[in-house]
């Protein structure tokens, strides 16, 4: 699982994004709608 983009990353895990703060949140479901929906129904 990658780790958390405390380094500039540019792809966190889904639940590392739900779980981060809510710009991270945001700039993921920007970046990847379509993963959005696995990482809330995972």
């Amino acid at each position: 699982m990658p780790e958390p983009p405390a380094r500039g990353g540019t792809k966190p895990a889904p639940s590392q994004a739900l779980q981060g703060p809510t710009g991270q949140v945001g700039d993921y479901m920007s970046a990847f709608p379509h993963r959005l929906q696995e990482a809330e129904r995972d």
